[in-house]
């Protein structure tokens, strides 16, 4: 009988995984229905035939867990192993985030870092901010492993062409937490070239009623359209700040430019550092609106060294971030 029960993402489309563990959803057909509450006393109530369980970015869940556990003492010490902790600890450190709100998020997650026995992340980076944001030593309670696509791998539909855009050359900034503005700017300074923003809900009310003449916004749209975007871009751009978000952001979108043959220009903060490198894709200054421009310009005239860098960033794919890859580092951890 497999010794690890997974609960938030299914791993079974692997059968070397399906040896050594089994999600929740295929013992309880209720699973997805349940609110939180009732997943975590089912969990609690289920668990008993396992060693390990594996919970991803889910941390109410791991919490109600935790707590509703003391309640059923029989199913015994469970190991629990929590796959990437998206908080951003910008929060907590910027004078800009006080209040008694902040307090409270803070004190949850110190305490909630304490109850997996193993943390994944998906930067080395993040080991040092969340240990010593809340005060946690020794550092082996981390372990960095890359991230890889969990879901909707890109196919051949992707390179279908929104009849809008067909034969439009643009650069794309798609994504969550980016830096907007800098990247608008930078565009801006490059009269000849069109921008696409794809950004979210939170993005709309600063950008919506923007009219920039070479840049057009989206937003929250489908995510069939969103890998679209990207693969039919002639680059893409993942502009942040060294101030933040100070977490893991960003990866999947890059490894979908990556996998679609798109050249790639981030910015030089931590957030891709442990995945590429000035070989695989383009670095420019981080808030630094000349730096982009000019990195742009570099990228879509300097043609055959783009080439060639989108050749080593996919041989670098291939080697060390596809799911198999990443599911074997991930035995790796829950076998330590």
């Amino acid at each position: 009988m497999p010794e690890i029960l997974t609960v938030n993402v299914d791993y079974d489309y692997t059968p070397a995984w399906r040896k050594n563990a089994v999600h929740i959803a295929k013992i309880d057909k209720k699973w997805h229905k349940r609110s939180t509450s009732s997943k975590a006393w089912v969990l609690a109530s289920l668990v008993h035939s396992y060693k390990k369980i594996i919970f991803t970015y889910d941390v109410k869940l791991v919490s109600l867990y935790y707590v509703f556990s003391f309640f059923l003492p029989y199913i015994g010490k469970k190991e629990i192993i929590f796959i990437t902790l998206l908080v951003d600890v910008a929060q907590f450190t910027s004078l800009k985030q006080t209040g008694f709100r902040n307090i409270i998020k803070y004190w949850f997650y110190y305490f909630f870092v304490r109850i997996p026995e193993k943390i994944v992340v998906h930067t080395i980076e993040e080991i040092r901010l969340y240990t010593e944001t809340f005060k946690l030593y020794p550092k082996k309670k981390f372990y960095y492993v890359p991230h890889c696509f969990a879901y909707h791998m890109p196919d051949e539909n992707d390179f279908d062409y929104h009849p809008i855009y067909e034969g439009s050359d643009y650069i794309v900034c798609p994504g969550n937490h980016r830096d907007i503005d800098t990247f608008v700017h930078a565009i801006q300074m490059l009269p000849d070239m069109k921008g696409i923003v794809i950004g979210s809900d939170g993005d709309r009310p600063i950008w919506d009623h923007e009219k920039i003449e070479n840049v057009e916004f989206k937003f929250n749209i489908p995510y069939a359209e969103y890998r679209q975007f990207i693969a039919n871009a002639k680059l893409l751009v993942f502009p942040v700040t060294k101030a933040g978000p100070l977490r893991s952001l960003g990866q999947i979108t890059v490894l979908h430019a990556v996998v679609f043959g798109v050249p790639v220009l981030s910015a030089d903060t931590f957030h891709l550092k442990d995945y590429f490198s000035i070989n695989e894709i383009w670095y420019y200054k981080s808030g630094n609106t000349k730096s982009l421009a000019d990195t742009i310009k570099l990228v879509l005239t300097n043609k055959k060294l783009t080439k060639l860098k989108v050749q080593r960033a996919m041989e670098y794919y291939k080697k060390n971030l596809t799911p198999e890859k990443y599911l074997d580092n991930l035995t790796s951890v829950c076998t330590k």
